[in-house]
């Protein structure tokens, strides 16, 4: 019997809610060729993906914050998400995709860009939370086009925003025909 020139056992990958593998397992020997073959949304592309680039995620990053409680209260009432308890002295607040902000104390807090895409529906969402919190907002990320929203040729939307460390947000639709 050859070797195998891949080998994978128990993938599985996750996209929000969607369980894309769930446990996939396969072995290709040298020399032969596989076919995946499957309707859409079936994990093709993933497998290949992981296969190709041994696929890490983003599981957390930390944003600095002089008062990380409100800091992520701030953030998590825009985007409609709960502010998650705490974890040591950080207070995380998890993105659909899984990723975590993790605030943290910090008095010297140097100003970061934090985009974050949203369908459609979230995007009125978040954006109403902006207009309706009397929060600034602004067409370009230097903040010179106050009270409107970016619009691209290619259909998306956004407008950025500062929490209050001075951070940018910003909040975008994804371009016309990509998934959310």
């Amino acid at each position: 019997m050859s070797k195998a020139a891949v080998e994978a056992h128990g993938l599985r990958k996750a996209f929000g809610e969607v369980q894309a593998l769930d446990g996939l397992s396969l072995a290709v020997t040298a020399g032969s060729v596989l076919g995946l073959l499957g309707p859409n949304g079936s994990g093709k592309t993933t497998t290949v993906s992981i296969l190709a680039t041994s696929l890490r995620e983003l599981n957390h990053t930390i944003v600095l914050a002089h008062d990380p409680q409100a800091s992520a209260k701030f953030l998590a009432d825009i985007l409609g998400l709960p502010v998650d308890p705490p974890v040591a002295h950080f207070t995380p607040v998890t993105l659909a995709n899984g990723v975590s902000l993790d605030f943290d104390h910090y008095d010297h807090v140097d100003e970061h860009h934090y985009a974050f895409q949203l369908n459609d529906e979230e995007f009125e969402a978040a954006f109403g939370q902006i207009r309706d919190g009397g929060i600034t907002y602004y067409a370009d990320p230097a903040c010179r086009q106050p009270g409107q929203v970016y619009a691209s040729k290619n259909g998306r939307r956004g407008t950025y925003f500062r929490d209050p460390n001075g951070h940018l947000m910003e909040i975008l639709t994804p371009i016309s025909g990509e998934p959310a």
